[in-house]
């Protein structure tokens, strides 16, 4: 699914520690629930800055690779399967 420009709300399932969940900025609409594995922040990666994009050919929307809580040393890489109909 491509998320049309807005702010948005990242969280990791309590009981479910590699299942994180997008919803808009209230909390209220799931956007989508995905699959995820720990990664370190890399290298260099601002302390602030919340996700990584993924590279993609021109014209594509860019596909989040990983979250990243404010401050946090790890995050969560986004797994994605590229099965087409």
């Amino acid at each position: 699914m491509t998320l049309p420009r807005g702010t948005y709300t990242f969280g990791v399932i309590p009981l479910h520690p590699d299942i994180v969940r997008v919803l808009n900025r209230d909390g209220l609409h799931v956007y989508f629930t995905g699959f995820t594995a720990r990664v370190a922040r890399p290298a260099g990666l601002s302390p602030n800055a919340l996700v990584t994009l993924a590279e993609t050919p021109r014209g594509i929307a860019p596909r989040i690779a990983a979250w990243y809580p404010m401050g946090a040393s790890e995050g969560q890489a986004f797994r994605y399967s590229d099965v087409t109909p």
